[in-house]
């Protein structure tokens, strides 16, 4: 049999590679299930909390009922990322948790409506809305080992969105977080990932992860709660089997449903309501019984957005 010469040299520089390296590293996106509702819930909820309370601080008199609708809307759309990334290091196993959710800073939702959300359309990031991001951290909980992703970006990173609306997907900031970690050497390269997204990953957001993988030796999976279509899609690719998918289905549609209970439930009425009532109470509200659904995997809905 004949074999070309071009043939030859790719034949001959994987026989190289396969001496002086291991398999390349890889991470996966494939639908989710199981817990994996739940502990997006707890994020979503964590977002929903920051946002009321950032905006009792940073707004002094708002009684139009347009600002809390458009904020509500916010946290029912803003994508939740969770990144899990753990390493060995002198026979001890560690993780760092990486939380992150998609959209502009909270400061830029309360003001002028400029018709974009973190939803979807684009977000010009500035400077100085970077560091409004930053600023907004100290709104979440406060966890070892646990750190919140902003849109910051270290000075020669790799990654960057394919287009502009992506330019503040959570999945994106949650890697910058991590290289900008790696580069600072607060933790090493070469570790293991596991995400869990509350939608499909996006083309731009799956390239940034080969990129990552590619460039600091990580492999891992990242779970998503997928649509129907996206389920279709993983199964059809051999990504999931048709129960997986199933479940997967039955999650995305509960996260969304008990989230946005959750947010009709907190942020009810006008912000001049929500400075009325006593910082900290918001959780108190929330259906307990609905959260351990979640929790467990077992969580159900009809349907999914």
């Amino acid at each position: 049999m004949t074999v070309t010469l071009q043939r030859k040299a790719v034949l001959l520089a994987g026989l190289l590679a396969g001496f002086t390296s291991h398999a390349q590293a890889a991470i996966e996106a494939v639908p989710g299930a199981g817990n994996h509702p739940g502990t997006l819930l707890d994020d979503a909820i964590a977002f929903t909390d920051a946002m009321i309370n950032y905006t009792i601080d940073h707004v002094a008199a708002e009684s139009r009922a347009s600002l809390a609708g458009s904020l509500r809307r916010e946290a029912k759309i803003a994508t939740i990322a969770r990144l899990e990334y753990t390493w060995e290091a002198n026979g001890h196993t560690n993780t760092v948790v990486i939380h992150s959710r998609s959209g502009k800073p909270i400061s830029s939702m309360l003001g002028p409506r400029d018709g974009s959300s973190s939803g979807g359309g684009s977000f010009e990031w500035s400077d100085a809305q970077v560091q409004e991001e930053l600023a907004e951290v100290s709104y979440y909980p406060q966890m070892q080992g646990h750190f919140r992703a902003t849109a910051a970006r270290h000075p020669h990173t790799v990654l960057e969105a394919t287009d502009a609306k992506s330019r503040g997907d959570a999945e994106l900031k949650a890697l910058q977080k991590l290289e900008i970690e790696f580069a600072e050497g607060r933790i090493p390269q070469g570790g293991r990932l596991l995400g869990m997204v509350s939608k499909g990953v996006c083309p731009s957001c799956d390239a940034n992860f080969d990129i990552f993988s590619r460039t600091y030796d990580v492999d891992g999976k990242v779970y998503y709660l997928a649509n129907r279509n996206e389920c279709a899609a993983a199964v059809d690719e051999g990504l999931a089997s048709e129960e997986l998918a199933s479940e997967s289905i039955r999650g995305n549609g509960g996260f969304y449903a008990s989230r946005g209970s959750y947010v009709e439930r907190s942020m009810h009425g006008t912000v001049n309501e929500w400075q009325r009532m006593d910082r900290g109470t918001w959780n108190r509200g929330i259906d307990l019984g609905r959260l351990t659904e979640a929790e467990s995997g077992s969580i159900l809905a009809e349907g999914c957005p």
